[in-house]
């Protein structure tokens, strides 16, 4: 009668030295795939690889959150036009509240404390 701890152990051994050929293979596979390509080109490669990663990530995150999205660039575009448009808005809310605005009677800004040596 065979011993099973024998048997056992001699099929971790295989198990093992099946693994180690493949790691082995592998490790020859990326440093013969290494010396062939710049290091320029793997980086190219790696921010590619990074980028299409974040827009798969980014049109998930969309398709569940619909609403969020539509509201954020909604809100981005209004704040857009207001910082674009921010003098026009301006005067016309000086014209319909009846308020006016001189840019040239606004007194500067108070004095920094520095004396003025002249």
């Amino acid at each position: 009668m065979e011993d099973p701890y024998k048997r056992r152990f001699e099929q971790d051994r295989s198990l093992r030295d099946a693994a180690r050929t493949l790691l082995q293979q592998d490790v020859e596979f990326l440093r013969g795939d290494n010396a062939r390509r710049s290091v320029a080109t793997r980086m190219a490669d790696r921010a590619k690889s990074g980028a299409s990663s974040a827009a798969e990530e980014a049109s998930a995150f969309v398709s569940d959150n619909r609403g969020s999205v539509a509201g954020g660039a909604a809100l981005a575009g209004v704040a857009l036009a207001v910082a674009l448009f921010r003098r026009p808005l301006f005067d016309l809310f000086c014209q319909i509240s009846g308020l006016s605005f001189d840019p040239e009677q606004v007194s500067p800004p108070p004095h920094s404390g520095i004396e003025d040596e002249n």
